[in-house]
């Protein structure tokens, strides 16, 4: 029987978090973990930080406008 296992840092996103997921055999299994991999996505929590909420600026009102010789007025 085969088994998935995961390791931090990566290009798979499991679960919000970016990791190196492998299918091993179950013998396998055990000289895997032993290097450091992870045989459940829920153990990733505990190794790695969250990938952060990148956000898209969005369009909208552009900056006020100044007028001449007020400047100073509206910093």
């Amino acid at each position: 029987m085969s088994q998935m296992i995961y390791k931090p840092g990566g290009d798979t996103l499991v679960w919000g978090i970016k990791a190196q997921v492998k299918v091993v055999n179950a013998g396998e299994r055990d000289a895997y973990l032993a290097e450091g991999w992870l045989d459940h996505p829920s153990q990733l929590f505990n190794t790695a930080e969250p990938e952060p909420d990148v956000k898209t600026p969005r369009g909208g009102r552009g900056k006020k406008a100044v007028p001449p010789g007020n400047a100073e007025a509206f910093v």
